[in-house]
């Protein structure tokens, strides 16, 4: 934690509190200079209040404004993958993508990253426009030349940056016509008419 203080005595002793809790103290802090104390332990995740109290010479104190630190080591974690593994869906049906996430600190950003049969990979932007919380979600439109599984890699991070890229998903367009006539087989069978 970097600090400064300003007085007219040559230097101070200062002290570092976390949560209204001691933790560090230089009892010799020069004044107008740039001076770090150093937390003793590590910090658990958790959101801090923080200040300094200098004391002078003369017993004069001072306590710096409060500042609110977080500490944030842990990536955000997500549940409720969307679509369904078990999909299978016809060209130019709109797919909800979606994920649900959790963190401690706010989600910044949630791409999934949709990778074609063909190996090309197709960026979609999700929001939280849903009002449900923690869901992110986004509409993608198969295209009408795809044929064969696609997967879908999340990629999220929290406002420390701390990323997420373990959760993917696949699903299959099935868009194959072995009659010719123009409609997929899938549509077929699903209207009876194969």
């Amino acid at each position: 934690f970097t600090f400064n203080f300003t007085d007219a005595s040559i230097s101070s002793n200062c002290s570092l509190y976390l949560n209204g809790i001691h933790n560090a103290s230089n009892d010799a802090t020069a004044n107008n200079t740039n001076t770090i104390l150093t937390v003793p332990s590590a910090l658990n995740d958790a959101h801090y209040i923080t200040t300094v109290n200098c004391t002078d010479s003369s017993s004069n104190t001072g306590n710096s404004s409060a500042i609110t630190i977080t500490v944030d080591t842990e990536g955000p974690n997500s549940s409720n993958l969307a679509p369904a593994s078990t999909l299978i869906a016809n060209v130019s049906d709109a797919i909800e993508v979606s994920i649900n996430i959790s963190d401690n600190l706010v989600i910044d950003t949630v791409t999934a990253n949709i990778t074609h049969p063909n190996g090309t990979v197709f960026s979609l932007s999700l929001s939280n426009s849903t009002g449900a919380g923690t869901k992110f979600n986004g509409s993608f439109t198969v295209p009408v030349t795809a044929n064969g599984n696609f997967n879908i890699t999340f990629r999220f991070n929290d406002s420390a940056n701390n990323v997420n890229t373990t959760s993917k998903i696949g699903f299959t367009i099935n868009s194959s016509d072995t009659d010719g006539d123009g409609i997929t087989d899938i549509d077929e069978i699903t209207n009876g008419t194969d």
